[in-house]
């Protein structure tokens, strides 16, 4: 049984927070809107299927084998007290895409 349809301004928030600049996760859009993170990844491919998104795609910016073990620890090191925002942020700058 469906649930109740989301208002167009709440959906257009979380298309707009999908988007860049902001690129913001499933999860956060879900949890700042009070629905469902389904709905969130079921606006995410409406937005694939427009060509206003990439689909998932391999790390293409990153060479791997630039990827050494302690290239990783380093990263893992740089990253650990950041938010999902300030994460985020770290992998746009340096052309990791999660």
């Amino acid at each position: 049984m469906p649930g109740q349809p989301i208002p167009s301004e709440l959906k257009e928030k979380g298309l707009i927070w999908l988007l860049p600049p902001y690129c913001w996760s499933h999860r956060q859009i879900a949890r700042k809107l009070k629905i469902s993170a389904s709905v969130v990844s079921k606006w995410r491919y409406e937005l694939v299927e427009q060509g206003l998104l990439p689909e998932n795609e391999k790390i293409t910016s990153v060479d791997v084998e630039d990827w050494t073990p302690e290239r990783r620890f380093s990263v893992v090191l740089e990253t650990a007290t950041l938010s999902e925002m300030e994460l985020a942020d770290y992998c746009r700058r340096t052309g990791l895409f999660v």
